[in-house]
């Protein structure tokens, strides 16, 4: 999974990622809906900004998580 809220960069960093090998399951845009999408997806890897926001998303809109 990529999370970007910048759709130039994720579609970069998708291109990267898929030219490596891998398959990108879930892209998305919009911070809020990366909780969702993570427990939907269960991705094995997720890319995003690197910033205590960024490492607190995955958990917002998951039922029962902060």
């Amino acid at each position: 999974m990529i999370a970007n809220e910048r759709k130039d960069r994720l579609a970069l960093v998708a291109l990267i990622v898929v030219a490596l090998g891998h398959e990108v399951i879930a892209r998305e845009v919009d911070a809020q809906d990366v909780g969702a999408v993570t427990a939907r997806e269960r991705p094995d890897v997720a890319l995003g900004e690197s910033s205590q926001h960024a490492l607190e998303l995955p958990t917002r809109g998951v039922p029962g998580r902060a």
